[in-house]
């Protein structure tokens, strides 16, 4: 149940002031709470629309006015418009103060001398509000004109209602004609449609809370669980699915310089396999990742005559730049729409929001690739994409899903032996081999450490947070840019005082150094978490620790610690800890293979007491004289 993630998905633009710890002595309440909150679309038949907001923040802690007293709001400068309809301060005795045409900052992405911008399109305008303190309100309205639909003539919207934050009145309503498709699904709201106003269909829903929630730190995204109301005029995920085709097949052309670069890259490949993969490094190593938000740009990827001109691009454009390669040697793949994030379900209704991130999938293989990722080698995915419900573009066959976690892959051994001298000091070698998403992780690591100049101090660190002073070296490690997910490294350290001597002295059965990856402890994130009361992502994996004390003539081994062998439905522990002369020797395994990427909150039940009884093994001592 390894690799827990903090996970939420922000319904609205919350201030940061309104997660934080309660003040000792009273509940907390949040330093600040939406007296109103209300949001309206009127959408047109072409599926353009205005979004009116309203809301009413009021102030009650002072922690709380940095969250309160400036707010913004980002829009695409191609595609929409903001005008502020009203913003100003309301004191706790009722007076009204306005903001001042000079309390307003504009901040806009753009390129030069009126050109469009490379990468994002996004205009940011921040309202700072006059003289807010405890007690106080601020309101804010404002409009935004969408001027052209992201996909023609189609709407969609979701909405969360989080309980982490209080509104005392949240609305949200939607007027559209009856031309437009317009369906929609509403969990733990109420209201729903209304009777029809000027030819158009209307929807209201209200949501209340009064009693703000601990955000959880191992839950998914809320909107896997929370109050939603999700609104789409897609008939389904086909046709959704076939939106995105239409405009970004195009994209993808075979074009003579796409050709001659595929060849160039694959002349060496043998067989297809090895043809894509030369082409996925190719374009993980060579291809910057930028987001790109400009306008109808962020649901269209670049030419690639674009892309391969400024060797930069977002998902889109890796996954475009991609498929033509690889359809310029044959082979055929698809674009694939996934959330990269902490949401695991898609809802009944198509829906585009739920969607961030776009790779590639290639039938011959039955593989996903996500090339936006150096570190991620070809017939892998990073952990947030696997297990995950997907939408094949091209050939769309229903709802798929990428391969979850594979445990058996994620594994790490680590061999450490130190010798104790007489004066207390400590001399160790810690050899490691790592594989899986922790040979990924290693990688990325040492590949960090190679920009470094100074790497002793890297190893002095890991010493210090284990309460040592000394030096330390990197004998050996593996080439990071290297192709896989295998890693091997080793180190030699000395501590200085390592050990009480004279004695008698007890030592905890540590490596004594912070190694980077491979510990049982990494397997323990959960032990100090609250219970979740949703599920969470979770994965699995193995990590084995073999520990060699060797203790000088000088001191005597009194004892050693029992031998310890747990095991749970989806998960194993063993420790052996055995005498041999003046040495003790530990092996400690923890195998871990919680199945699927989702657990339920029963799972956490299970491994609490397993992850508790585990820590206890983890502060055993060796006792000498």
């Amino acid at each position: 149940m390894k690799n827990i993630l903090l996970a939420a998905l922000a319904a609205l633009l919350l201030p940061a002031a309104l997660f934080a710890a309660a003040p000792q002595g009273r509940n907390f309440e949040g330093y600040s709470k939406y007296v109103k909150m209300h949001v309206h679309f009127d959408v047109n038949a072409d599926a353009t629309y205005t979004e009116s907001v309203e809301y009413a923040l009021k102030l009650l802690d002072k922690q709380g006015v940095d969250g309160v007293n400036t707010q913004s709001v980002s829009y695409s400068n191609s595609l929409s418009d903001m005008k502020v309809v009203a913003a100003y301060t309301v004191k706790k005795n009722g007076k009204r103060i306005d903001v001042s045409k000079d309390n307003f900052q504009v901040e806009t992405n753009s390129g030069e001398n009126g050109a469009s911008p490379l990468i994002s399109d996004i205009k940011t305008k921040t309202v700072v509000f006059p003289d807010v303190d405890v007690g106080d309100t601020i309101v804010f309205s404002y409009k935004l004109i969408q001027k052209e639909a992201l996909f023609p003539r189609q709407f969609t919207y979701a909405h969360v209602f989080s309980n982490e934050y209080i509104c005392e009145d949240c609305e949200l309503s939607l007027s559209a004609p009856a031309s437009l498709p317009v369906r929609v699904e509403a969990r733990d709201v109420k209201g729903g449609e209304e009777a029809k106003k000027n030819g158009k269909r209307q929807w209201t829903w209200h949501f209340e809370n009064r009693e703000i929630a601990k955000p959880e730190q191992l839950s998914v995204s809320s909107f896997d669980y929370a109050p939603r109301v999700m609104i789409s005029t897609f008939k389904d995920y086909a046709e959704l699915a076939a939106a995105y085709e239409q405009r970004a097949k195009p994209k993808a052309a075979v074009t003579p310089e796409i050709k001659a670069l595929a060849a160039d890259l694959t002349k060496d490949a043998k067989t297809d396999r090895k043809a894509a993969k030369a082409l996925y490094d190719w374009v993980a190593k060579n291809i910057a990742y930028a987001g790109n938000c400009i306008g109808i740009g962020s649901v269209v990827p670049h030419g690639t005559d674009h892309i391969l001109s400024n060797k930069i691009g977002d998902c889109k454009d890796h996954t475009a730049l991609l498929q033509a390669l690889l359809a310029a040697k044959g082979i055929e793949s698809t674009p694939v729409l996934v959330n990269s994030g902490s949401v695991y379900s898609l809802p009944e209704l198509p829906m585009v929001s739920v969607f961030n991130h776009v790779i590639n999938y290639i039938p011959s293989f039955n593989l996903y690739a996500d090339s936006t990722s150096e570190v991620i080698p070809f017939g892998m995915l990073p952990p947030a994409e696997e297990g995950k419900p997907v939408i094949h573009t091209a050939k769309f066959t229903g709802i798929q899903h990428t391969p979850p976690s594979d445990n058996a892959a994620n594994k790490g051994l680590s061999h450490v032996e130190i010798t104790f001298n007489e004066d207390g000091s400590a001399d160790g070698v810690v050899k490691t081999s790592v594989s899986g998403m922790q040979g990924l992780e290693a990688k990325e690591f040492f590949e960090r450490l190679d920009m470094t100049r100074y790497k002793e101090m890297v190893l002095q660190a890991s010493l210090s947070a284990h309460g040592y002073k000394g030096t330390g070296e990197y004998v050996h490690y593996d080439d990071p840019k290297a192709d896989g997910d295998k890693f091997t490294y080793e180190v030699k350290f000395h501590a200085e005082d390592a050990i009480n001597l004279p004695g008698p002295g007890a030592m905890y059965v540590t490596p004594l150094i912070a190694h980077h990856t491979v510990s049982v402890g990494r397997f323990l994130t959960a032990v100090n978490v609250e219970r979740p009361l949703h599920s969470f992502p979770c994965s699995g994996g193995s990590a084995t620790e073999e520990i060699i004390f060797h203790l000088p003539a000088s001191a005597q081994l009194m004892a050693v610690p029992k031998d310890l062998h747990l095991k749970i439905k989806d998960a194993s522990y063993d420790s052996t800890y055995k005498q041999e002369g003046n040495s003790v020797v530990t092996s400690r395994s923890i195998v871990d293979n919680t199945p699927g990427n989702v657990c339920a909150p029963e799972v956490y039940d299970e491994f609490k007491p397993f992850y508790a009884r585990i820590t206890k093994d983890l502060k055993a001592q060796v006792i000498y004289k």
